[in-house]
């Protein structure tokens, strides 16, 4: 326990060998020091501190007890080392923290379902309704206008999605994503913080599209968390606050991003726990200590690397790098446009703005809508109407739910399968539910708020599925 030799210490007194050095001043023998201090420690057990061989303090359980021989005075002393007790300790409310955290997030999770399916319903409703508007004003000042609004409503969709992707944490959907616009799209994000404390932005971006295969939201999710951390590190720093937002290739080609500020960086003691769930140097109130564990999830989903690096003479810069695109991947969004070969739907939907605004979009592709507002069975609202080629349910309604009557459709008519588009504001409540069925029976998913692009997108999507399986069987 104390690293001595038995003939280095044998003799020798307590205050020369095991008592620490700084409670050594003021006793004249280790009899003293045990019965002194105001609080002795003779005839109790306590919890105190040792110095071993090497000077190195450490905590201990001690035991005295005094006793008399003739004329001597003897202390008889047990002592049990709790270093690894402390440790266990410190683990176990590590744990019973961490335990805290998830059941808070777990709550989170469950309030942000509910406060998006409240905010996307009516945010469908604008960004559709400005898209139509855009689309049919023959007043130039009215269309920049409907931009606007709709710009708007698409941002608080964004910021809905980026809360709600905090405690999902769904697989990732990637397709080709320009990595110079997921940095802009986060300085959006976050430029009113930054302007609002007087903090100066500097960027340097990429030549020309720097394309990885990412989730945009995701990403754009880690970026913006840099530049919150960065602005929060200069909150305390006088002078000039500067930060540095890069995009850039690697020497292999890799795409990548980074965030750098002129902060008073990371203490060296600190750097390798910075990526721990919960962990945080912020005070109370200000960081939760999972910004950075996220983050790193998403960049290694994305089979990517991130790390930090010292800024001299201080400051601190987060680095996230990406694979480079391959040949074959599929290139999103090229192409013209071309007819979905769909021209009935069917809209199940107790939100009439939300459905007609579904509808008017349909409408401008060609695709005639009949709209059902309360469910009852899939034999009264088919019966006697001409079979739909696509089918959009909302997921929460009044008494039933989308993935209720998908089941139900599956069941009565299984050729509707891959016609099935699940709307929905968050799956959170519906992701175990749609995880549980086979991949091939699973629903398309139109999020909302749902521009024309995600519209034009799920037919353009069901329109394939549709055709492959119908290959398949010939």
């Amino acid at each position: 326990m104390f690293g001595f030799k038995r003939s280095d210490i044998l003799g020798k007194d307590l205050i020369d060998t095991i008592v620490p050095h700084y409670y050594r001043k003021g006793y004249a023998s280790g009899a003293d020091y045990m019965a002194g201090r105001g609080a002795p420690m003779v005839n109790q057990r306590l919890e105190t501190v040792t110095q071993n061989a090497a000077g190195e303090i450490f905590p201990i359980e001690l035991t005295a007890t005094e006793m008399r021989v003739a004329d001597r005075r003897l202390i008889f002393g047990s002592i049990r080392d709790l270093r690894e007790k402390l440790r266990a300790e410190e683990e176990i409310n590590r744990q019973r923290e961490k335990l805290h955290q998830n059941e808070k997030m777990a709550a989170m999770g469950s309030l942000l379902a509910g406060v998006s399916h409240e905010l996307n319903n009516p945010l469908a409703v604008v960004v559709a309704q400005s898209t139509l508007l855009h689309e049919f004003a023959s007043d130039p000042q009215t269309k920049v206008r409907a931009e606007k609004v709709r710009a708007a409503a698409e941002r608080c969709g964004r910021i809905v999605k980026s809360f709600l992707s905090m405690v999902r944490l769904h697989p990732t959907e990637q397709a080709e994503t320009d990595l110079n616009q997921v940095m802009r799209a986060a300085l959006e994000v976050t430029a009113y913080g930054a302007r609002s404390s007087g903090i100066i932005i500097d960027t340097d971006f990429a030549n020309g599209p720097l394309l990885a295969m990412a989730d945009a939201d995701h990403v754009t999710q880690v970026a913006a968390n840099f530049l919150i951390n960065s602005q929060h590190a200069l909150a305390g720093v006088s002078g000039e606050r500067r930060i540095k937002v890069r995009t850039f290739r690697s020497e292999r080609g890799n795409p990548g991003f980074s965030v750098e500020d002129n902060g008073p960086g990371i203490p060296e003691a600190i750097r390798s726990r910075i990526f721990e769930s919960y962990f945080t140097t912020k005070p109370v109130g200000v960081g939760t200590g999972i910004g950075l564990s996220i983050s790193k999830s998403i960049v290694e989903r994305h089979n990517g690397n991130i790390w930090f690096e010292e800024v001299e003479p201080h400051g601190a810069r987060f680095v996230v790098q990406l694979p480079a695109i391959t040949g074959d991947a599929a290139k999103t969004g090229e192409g013209p446009a071309r007819s979905s070969g769909l021209r009935h739907a069917l809209i199940i939907d107790d939100e009439p703005d939300v459905a007609a605004s579904l509808s008017d979009i349909l409408e401008l592709m060609g695709v005639k809508s009949r709209v059902v507002a309360s469910w009852t069975s899939a034999g009264d609202v088919l019966s006697g109407q001409m079979p739909p080629d696509i089918v959009f349910s909302d997921l929460r309604m009044p008494g039933t739910s989308g993935i209720s009557i998908y089941r139900e459709l599956l069941a009565e008519r299984p050729g509707l399968a891959q016609r099935f588009v699940l709307v929905t504001g968050d799956l959170i409540g519906a992701k175990a539910e749609i995880e549980a069925l086979p991949p091939p029976q699973r629903p398309h998913i139109l999020e909302k708020p749902f521009s024309t692009l995600d519209v034009r997108g799920i037919l353009s999507t069901v329109a394939d599925d549709v055709a492959a399986d119908n290959g398949a069987h010939i």
